[in-house]
């Protein structure tokens, strides 16, 4: 076998013609050396891995000793944020005082709506959702986005709430305690 100082063996490059050799070099020349990027014969041909995914993880809270927010206390906390002036003030106002209670997405709704600002709700959604006690009903704050991407993301965020609101329904649920009946077959 005759070694070949050209990326490729000129045999390839007669079928070519000059222009359609240029045009497809990369593509012969990865075939030439499937690991280079770009085809280039002076690199190592070691692939890069992938950059890792910017995907935040996504937070989850106990709501144990939370109680579900009272209706004048959800009117006084939507009326101090459409009164601050920007949009930081209104996520910071609302990280203070969101604490002992949980939310549902209509109430989420009326926070979210003391804002204009698709990037301001977004955060809401990623502080409040997760305090959320009806994650289905998750059409209402669905609604507020308009693309698919912010769709997903809130889809997701509600979706975790769900899950674990099941988990914790489960774990608490007669059946899964053990002790006589209510088990399937057996005497009962």
């Amino acid at each position: 076998r005759s070694q070949c100082s050209e990326p490729f063996p000129p045999w390839i490059l007669n079928m070519l013609s000059s222009n359609e050799a240029r045009r497809r070099g990369s593509s012969v020349a990865a075939l030439h050396n499937p690991l280079s990027i770009r085809g280039d014969p002076d690199k190592s041909g070691a692939a890069t891995p992938p950059a890792p995914s910017p995907k935040k993880a996504l937070t989850i809270e106990s709501t144990k000793n939370s109680s579900p927010i009272p209706g004048v206390e959800l009117a006084k906390i939507a009326k101090e944020m459409s009164s601050l002036d920007t949009n930081d003030e209104r996520v910071d106002h609302l990280a203070g005082v969101k604490g002992p209670y949980t939310f549902s997405t209509a109430q989420i709704k009326v926070l979210m709506d003391t804002t204009a600002s698709v990037k301001t709700k977004m955060r809401m959604v990623e502080m409040l959702g997760p305090r959320t006690i009806d994650p289905k009903a998750s059409k209402i704050i669905l609604d507020e986005f308009t693309y698919a991407e912010e769709k997903a993301k809130v889809a997701e965020i509600l979706s975790s709430r769900d899950k674990t609101l099941s988990r914790a329904a489960l774990v608490g649920s007669p059946g899964t305690k053990g002790g006589r009946g209510g088990g399937r077959g057996g005497r009962g």
